[in-house]
């Protein structure tokens, strides 16, 4: 059912191994239990939490000193087509800079951030590669506005100087107020 479900070619025998087997390796990464239901009963999934812990899912709270932290992805990455126009490095960047990003109400846009190789591979696993791709694909995307000043500094010693770039993520993306 989930592989003509997915329209994936060939339901009942290849798309269903297909769906067998990405069920096993979910079920051995811990994020949804082993399905219960036998034969033409239903079978129930039950979901766990995404960090792999094996624990029951719960909805966030937000609070950090239990480490259960998230961000909200905003609609707009459906609703406006920006998901069918990124490639993977986009997507895992315009996830990375959702994640560090805040909106500041007075100033009426995101505040800038700075995705440094070392820091983008130690906290998001992003390679070097990834993360220039996934940049320069958000900045032409019109998704996250490259802040770098035009031209290139020098030290007093004349030997041009690395400065880290700034973004700042397009407002479409800013936090939709709820009632």
């Amino acid at each position: 059912m989930w592989a003509e479900l997915l329209g994936l070619p060939d339901p009942t025998t290849a798309g269903a191994r297909s769906v067998r087997n990405a069920q096993r390796t979910l079920v051995a990464q811990n994020f949804f239990a082993e399905p219960t239901g036998a034969g033409r009963e239903t079978r129930r999934i039950k979901l766990l939490r995404e960090d792999g812990s094996g624990r029951d899912y719960t909805i966030p709270t937000g609070a950090k000193e239990q480490n259960d932290l998230y961000f909200r992805v905003p609609e707009v990455l459906w609703t406006q087509g920006v998901i069918a126009r990124l490639e993977t490095p986009g997507l895992t960047m315009l996830l990375a800079a959702l994640s560090v990003s805040r909106w500041d109400g007075e100033a009426g846009s995101f505040e800038s951030v700075v995705f440094r190789p070392k820091t983008s591979k130690e906290v998001f696993g992003i390679s070097d590669a990834t993360r220039k791709r996934g940049l320069q694909e958000l900045v032409m995307q019109g998704v996250l506005l490259d802040l770098s000043t035009s031209g290139s500094a020098h030290r007093l010693e004349g030997m041009p100087r690395n400065e880290s770039k700034h973004y700042r993520l397009s407002s479409t993306f800013r936090p939709m107020h709820r009632p």
